[in-house]
């Protein structure tokens, strides 16, 4: 099992992803994927992606295509935005 919020990205010739430390698959398409890591989240943008192993237990996925982007999410910031995203103060 993977240490609190330790995670990795590993990106081969841009079109093949593995990452440990994916606590769950949020949101999947060819194009997109959303996925949960302990500590907040992460978006892989792309084309053509296919998840071709996700194992919940280990926590690691691994996906083919080509990859674009990856972003990562901090749910602690999320939180403090408003509606239109601005702060809230």
């Amino acid at each position: 099992m993977e240490q609190s919020g330790r995670h990795t990205v590993r990106l081969e010739d841009r079109s093949e992803l593995t990452m440990t430390g994916i606590v769950e698959v949020l949101s999947y398409d060819d194009g997109y994927m959303e996925l949960s890591l302990e500590d907040g989240g992460v978006t892989v943008e792309g084309e053509g992606l296919r998840i071709t192993e996700f194992d919940s237990e280990r926590r690691v996925l691994t996906a083919r295509g080509a990859v674009v982007a990856v972003m990562y999410i901090d749910r602690a910031a999320k939180k403090k935005r408003g509606f239109f995203g601005r702060d809230k103060t």
